[in-house]
């Protein structure tokens, strides 16, 4: 399934993005909306635009965690939307009532393999 078609027009099937294992949909208490509701808010973020347009792919929607010191003031989790692009992995977390990206967490694989 091909969903990063077409980012300069938005012309993104947004029914066709998922919640992403483990989590359920119909019994998250972290998603207020929808998958793809959280889609188009973080499509507003030109880093968003930006990692799809160099060929990343929407692997769809999760909650997503990253450490916060003791003192920090954003949010430690919400609904994101996940881009893998490469070796690395980008979740952009949401506020669905400001309808901005507040926080992204990427991580890289390394890949170990030798010839």
């Amino acid at each position: 399934m091909e969903l990063s078609q077409g980012v300069d027009n938005l012309d993104i099937n947004y029914s066709a993005i998922e919640v992403l294992p483990p989590y359920d949909e119909s019994e998250s208490e972290w998603l207020k909306t929808d998958a793809s509701n959280i889609a188009k808010i973080a499509l507003k973020d030109n880093r968003v635009r930006q990692l799809i347009q160099e060929g990343g792919t929407i692997m769809g929607v999760t909650y997503s965690c990253h450490p916060t010191p003791e003192n920090y003031d954003g949010p430690g989790c919400a609904p994101a939307l996940r881009i893998q692009s490469g070796n690395k992995i980008v979740d952009f977390l949401v506020d669905e009532e400001k309808e901005v990206v507040v926080e992204t967490v990427t991580e890289i694989n390394q890949n170990t393999s030798t010839v």
